[in-house]
C-alpha cells in the first residue's frame, strides 16, 4: 500500500510540473493586461510545488492557464464581432433606445481598450442577441403594420364612397394609432408599436360595421 501511495504522489508531483509549465509557457506568449499579477499566481504556484502541495500548485497553474486561453478566446470573439460594427449598428433603432445600444457598443470597446476581453465578450454577446431578438420582433411588427396599413386604404377608399366624412371620430383614430404605430416602430418601441396596432385595428372595425 505505501508503495501504491508514493506512485500517487509522484504522479500528482508530475501532473503539477506540467501545469506549471503549461501555466509558464501561457504567460510568455500572452500580452495580457493581468500578466504582472498572474506571474505573481505563477510563483505562488512554484513555491507550493516546491513545498510539495501538488494539490495547491495545480490549482494556481491551471487557474493561470485557464484563465488566459478564455481571455484569447474573448479576444478572438470581441475583434471579430467589432469587425461586424457596421452591421449590428444598421439593426439600431433610431431615438433613445438607439442611443443606449450605441452607448453600450461604446462601452465594448472602452473595455477592449483596457484590455478586459472576457468582460467586453459577455457584454457584445448579450448586446448582439438582444439586438438579434428585437430585430425579430421589429420584422414582425413591420408586418402587422404593412398589412393593416393596406387593409386601412382598402376601407378608406370604401368609406369615402359610403359617405364617411375624414372627421368621423373612428377614422381619425385609426389614422393617428396607424401614424403613431409607425413612428414607434421607427424607434425600436415595439410594444408601444403593437398597442397603437390593437387600437387602430379596433377602430377600423367600428368603422366596418358602417359601410
Amino acid at each position: 500500500e505505501i508503495p501504491s501511495q508514493m506512485g500517487d504522489v509522484q504522479d500528482l508531483m508530475e501532473q503539477a510540473q506540467k501545469s506549471v509549465k503549461d501555466a509558464k509557457n501561457e504567460i510568455s506568449s500572452s500580452d495580457s493586461s493581468s500578466i504582472d499579477e498572474l506571474k505573481i499566481r505563477l510563483n505562488e504556484s512554484k513555491e507550493a510545488f516546491e513545498a510539495g502541495n501538488a494539490s495547491l500548485a495545480i490549482g494556481l497553474a491551471d487557474g493561470i492557464t485557464r484563465f488566459l486561453r478564455k481571455e484569447a478566446s474573448s479576444k478572438t470573439s470581441v475583434q471579430r464581432g467589432l469587425r461586424q460594427r457596421k452591421a449590428i449598428e444598421e439593426k439600431i433603432p433610431s431615438g433613445d433606445i438607439g442611443s443606449q445600444w450605441r452607448d453600450r457598443i461604446e462601452e465594448v470597446i472602452l473595455l477592449t481598450e483596457s484590455g478586459d476581453w472576457i468582460d467586453a465578450d459577455e457584454l457584445l454577446s448579450g448586446l448582439t442577441s438582444e439586438l438579434d431578438s428585437l430585430s425579430s420582433r421589429i420584422s414582425e411588427a413591420k408586418e402587422m403594420l404593412d398589412f393593416l396599413s393596406k387593409d386601412w386604404i382598402k376601407l378608406r377608399n370604401r368609406l369615402e364612397s359610403s359617405g364617411i366624412a375624414p372627421d368621423n371620430d373612428l377614422r381619425v383614430e385609426t389614422e393617428k394609432s396607424l401614424s403613431e404605430a409607425e413612428r414607434d416602430l421607427s424607434r425600436g418601441e415595439v410594444d408601444s408599436c403593437l398597442h397603437k396596432l390593437g387600437t387602430a385595428d379596433t377602430s377600423m372595425e367600428g368603422l366596418r360595421r358602417l359601410v
